[in-house]
């Protein structure tokens, strides 16, 4: 009888162990994925497409689910303009160009969230005048350049392969829309 205790105790105390050590153990880590995000603005005017500007966002994925990890992209220029000081006339630069910032979590069943945060800007030209022409009439803009700016932040859920619009806007300006899309492709 007392053996039967004994060995009836000591299976408790190993089957606690057991239980203790299993739940600590960690999920199962994912493999890391070198990971390719095309990011395209394109330009419409009604169904007609005027421009497309792709930009790509390399990245390896999370070996933990639910980490997030971030990509960065700016391309563009600064650009002088003449601002009147407290004595003289002063030059202030200011950034024109596509700004991009990407947090990408991993989650099961191959998804991704990816978050964005997006910039563009460029110099406005009225409609038929080249850089070499443009002179503004408008009171203050009086040959002054003019800045066009769009910017927006969106999240989109993504699987290997496939492309979701993520924001349209449109342009108060010319009437023009701006699509953004996104294709997420995991690298083999």
């Amino acid at each position: 009888m007392k053996m039967t205790r004994s060995l009836l105790a000591g299976l408790a105390l190993v089957l606690a162990f057991t239980a203790a050590g299993a739940a600590q153990e960690k999920p199962k880590a994912i493999p890391e994925s070198p990971l390719k995000i095309l990011v395209v603005f394109s330009e419409y005017d009604g169904d007609k497409k005027l421009n497309s500007m792709p930009y790509t966002l390399s990245g390896v994925s999370a070996e933990e689910r639910n980490r997030s990890i971030g990509a960065s992209l700016r391309m563009g220029i600064k650009v002088p303009v003449l601002t009147q000081g407290k004595d003289s006339p002063q030059v202030t630069y200011l950034d024109v160009g596509t700004f991009i910032d990407c947090k990408l979590v991993r989650h099961e069943e191959g998804r991704f969230s990816l978050e964005f945060t997006v910039r563009r800007s460029s110099v406005y030209m009225p409609p038929g005048v080249s850089g070499k022409e443009a002179t503004f009439t408008a009171g203050e803009l009086s040959g002054r350049p003019v800045l066009q700016e769009f910017s927006g932040g969106f999240t989109i859920i993504l699987r290997d392969s496939e492309t979701k619009q993520g924001m349209v806007a449109t342009d108060p300006l010319t009437g023009h829309q701006l699509k953004v899309d996104v294709t997420l492709n995991v690298v083999k």
